[in-house]
């Protein structure tokens, strides 16, 4: 296997590890009914370890220049260098901290750490788009507007009980649900849940009993 290939055989393997450390069990709304869902641990220590690798180079740096000197053209290079991706790896931290989102009864909200909210009424939601090996649930509607959620997130069962319950059936949805529902079920424990759940309140607590099947 080559590098190229073998460095992408590594980060899908890393990434299906962070889609199975999220549960199917959202956390309930305080002050509403519905449903909060943010990143699992395994996402979070991903950017904890991104975060401590350029950091940690960063502040490298400036202990091998003050125990074993290098030429200041050189010593400059890698603390601009480091500097630089210490700063993304920290935009990516709290990214990883702020990542929300929120289904109620009127739609799915999604809130990013200085990215402008974005929001989704059920009634535009026409198009449910994953295919295997994608790192991203996509939700569409016809006017363009688009969501995104990571197969880590927490309660991703929310969003499909959510799907079933209030979207109208036109036939772009059903198509598109249908075999994206049957993929995620594959791929990703966040999203199972009982049939009982998908017909009932989405609201209620999962019947845990089967949502894990």
């Amino acid at each position: 296997m080559n590098a190229p290939g073998l460095e992408h055989y590594l980060a899908q393997k890393w990434q299906q590890w962070q889609v199975r450390g999220a549960s199917n069990v959202a956390e309930p709304l305080v002050y509403r009914e519905g449903w909060s869902l943010k990143l699992c641990w395994r996402a979070k220590l991903t950017s904890w370890i991104i975060f401590t690798m350029f950091a940690g180079g960063f502040v490298g740096v400036f202990l091998l220049q003050k125990f074993d000197p290098m030429p200041p053209k050189e010593f400059w290079f890698l603390v601009i260098g480091y500097s630089t991706f210490a700063t993304f790896a920290t935009y990516y931290l709290l990214f990883a901290h702020w990542y929300r989102v929120t289904v109620d009864e009127t739609g799915i909200e999604l809130k990013r750490f200085l990215i402008p909210t974005r929001r989704l009424e059920w009634s535009e939601i026409t198009v449910v788009q994953y295919n295997h090996g994608d790192e991203t649930l996509k939700l569409a509607s016809p006017e363009g507007k688009k969501l995104g959620l990571y197969l880590t997130l927490i309660g991703l069962s929310a969003v499909r009980r959510c799907l079933a319950t209030f979207v109208p059936r036109c036939p772009a949805f059903v198509t598109s649900f249908a075999t994206s529902d049957k993929m995620m079920l594959e791929d990703v424990p966040s999203w199972r849940c009982s049939d009982r759940d998908l017909e009932g309140n989405p609201f209620s607590p999962l019947d845990t009993t089967d949502s894990l099947n």
